[in-house]
């Protein structure tokens, strides 16, 4: 369970690369995040979830600082203190990546091969200069945490399994005690029942240390497994917001509908109708448009969705839509049951 109180607040971010295509030709920018808004709660998981290319690793990276954000705000507040990153000072930075840190997709390299378990997990706190005896002791901790012993700790990365490498890639998040753990596509590199029992470790240690974290994920069928809220994103913007059993049983959203017929299932669906397919590409992202980023892959479309401003809109119980014909179509979901208490 999680409460009601924000740990983090994205408001309006964007996060534009520039591509210039000759010599003197104009710099266009490529619009992988365009305008993103959310709320963290504390102890809560929110999962983003869209194809690739969509911008939901380009936004967790932004939100750790390993991207230098174009504009928007990005506020930390954990009651003993307040942070925007966008116009922090370098000691206000500092505590910040120590209260919000990520773990990455690939467990196989994101880990440097020329360094021992020990030195990869202790590097966040050699940097941050905490005293050698309090950084083996809280290796240690960590470490069993995870479900690794210490015996590992003089290994090399070589030598462990993909799941095992993920959970040094874990603690080595964990080792200083974060807030926020961004996990940008945490689980995707490994093999089912492996995926599993890193999902349960992540439950498990939000339950004992009340982390909050930002799931991002391709993947459905993992989202649906350990989130409390969902973020559809698509072409760089969030199409849908709301709770995982609102976005599952009942979306609002023509792409949200297209993940769901995507996700494997037996009996579970409500409707057994034709199979909703994208067809086409995503939209061309150094293009400025008004109306839908969607329309060209929409099966709903009318012409109005390609002139009327895309923006999100409460549908009901602060479950945000993007599309403006959300009251004339009736699109399928998942039965699930709610989440219990």
């Amino acid at each position: 369970m999680h409460d009601e109180k924000v740990i983090l607040q994205v408001n309006d971010l964007k996060k534009y690369f520039s591509l210039r295509t000759g010599f003197f030709s104009e710099t266009r920018y490529i619009r992988a995040v365009d305008g993103v808004s959310f709320e963290l709660y504390k102890g809560e998981t929110l999962g983003i979830i869209g194809e690739s290319g969509c911008g939901k690793s380009t936004l967790g990276r932004s939100l750790v600082n390993l991207y230098n954000i174009t504009s928007g705000s990005v506020l930390y507040n954990d009651g003993d203190q307040k942070i925007n990153l966008i116009n922090a000072n370098d000691r206000e930075k500092k505590n910040y990546t120590k209260s919000v840190q990520i773990i990455f997709q690939d467990p196989f390299s994101s880990l440097n091969p020329r360094i021992n378990v020990f030195e990869t997990v202790a590097e966040p706190l050699i940097i941050h200069r905490y005293p050698k005896e309090e950084i083996e002791q809280k290796v240690s901790e960590v470490i069993a945490q995870v479900g690794l012993r210490d015996e590992h700790l003089r290994r090399y990365p070589h030598s462990f399994s993909g799941g095992q490498r993920q959970r040094i890639g874990i603690a080595r998040s964990l080792i200083i005690s974060p807030k926020v753990i961004i996990c940008d596509e945490a689980v995707s590199a490994l093999d089912v029942s492996v995926q599993a029992q890193i999902i349960n470790l992540l439950k498990e240690l939000q339950a004992r240390y009340h982390y909050s974290y930002i799931f991002i994920s391709h993947d459905m069928s993992v989202i649906r497994h350990i989130c409390d809220r969902i973020a559809v994103m698509y072409a760089g913007r969030i199409v849908e917001f709301g709770t995982k059993e609102e976005v599952l049983n009942s979306p609002k959203h023509p792409y949200t509908e297209a993940l769901l017929d995507a996700v494997p299932k037996i009996s579970n669906r409500k409707s057994k109708g034709k199979r909703k397919i994208l067809s086409g590409e995503p939209p061309d992202l150094s293009r400025e448009r008004i109306g839908c980023n969607m329309f060209e892959r929409c099966g709903y479309r009318i012409d109005a969705c390609q002139a009327t401003p895309m923006k999100l809109s409460d549908v009901g119980s602060h479950h945000l839509t993007a599309c403006m014909r959300t009251k004339e179509i009736q699109l399928n979901g998942l039965s699930i049951e709610a989440k219990q208490p």
